[in-house]
């Protein structure tokens, strides 16, 4: 369950929280409240089944987070200088990198 609410932290220091208009701790709130509930009963992601914990997090917590500014914010004035396919690219490898950084069983025993 930490590993969630993880990567739930992890994307906000990257970047902002895009919702309708809902304030960023009350979109934390909602949000962290809602992935640890189907963690909680969910005995896959408990056991570490990577695949369903990724799902989980594409469906609940991404849809809320602006990973072509996340990116550009971790790039730096480096993000000027890409061309659009590679910034494209780029948004796309990072967006990855994070999911499957805080999704993965290796990080679940860093922080446990």
């Amino acid at each position: 369950m930490k590993h969630v609410t993880g990567f739930i932290a992890a994307a906000l220091m990257f970047g902002s929280a895009l919702a309708q208009q809902v304030a960023p701790d009350l979109l934390i709130k909602n949000v962290t409240k809602d992935v640890l509930d189907i963690v909680s009963k969910d005995q896959d992601i408990q056991n570490g089944n990577t695949a369903k914990a990724i799902a989980l997090v594409e469906a609940k917590v991404l849809p809320d987070f602006d990973f072509q500014r996340i990116t550009a914010l971790a790039l730096g004035k480096e993000w000027r200088n890409a061309t659009p396919d590679q910034q494209s690219a780029l948004t796309s490898e990072f967006r990855t990198l994070l999911v499957r950084t805080y999704s993965c069983n290796d990080y679940i025993k860093i922080i446990d």
